[in-house]
């Protein structure tokens, strides 16, 4: 703020910071740090929140999709075949398919997981399971 006063000789009435990206997660921090600087701030895109966790959720949320659905998708957590990241719109297909001819099964994968999905829109429930594993 005195930056801004000895070079423009304006005192600004708010200070608020934003950034994208890492500039997200500096913004982030810098507002836990030093909220008496800031009156308030925007991370846009920035890896805020536990990265281990969402990791661990999107690892789990395979290993149970495979207890559930054995062999819809080649290998495992820790071994991902080139093939199923090269031909992922087709594996795409089976996913969906397999989700509609096993309903029970695919509300049991929903209900252990707690993966997020609209009930007055069903096929969220495919967007949410392509789009997590």
């Amino acid at each position: 703020m005195d930056y801004l006063n000895e070079k423009l000789g304006v005192t600004p009435t708010y200070t608020y910071l934003t950034g994208g990206s890492q500039g997200g997660l500096i913004t982030t921090l810098a507002l836990e740090r030093n909220p008496d600087v800031f009156d308030g701030g925007l991370s846009l895109c920035g890896p805020c929140g536990n990265f281990e966790k969402q990791l661990n959720y999107y690892g789990d949320f395979r290993l149970v999709f495979d207890y559930f659905f054995p062999g819809v998708l080649p290998g495992n957590i820790s071994d991902i075949p080139p093939d199923l990241i090269t031909d992922w719109d087709s594996y795409k297909i089976a996913i969906i398919e397999t989700l509609m001819n096993n309903p029970v099964k695919t509300q049991k994968l929903l209900s252990v997981t707690k993966a997020p999905y609209d009930p007055n829109d069903l096929t969220t429930i495919g967007e949410t399971v392509v789009n997590t594993l």
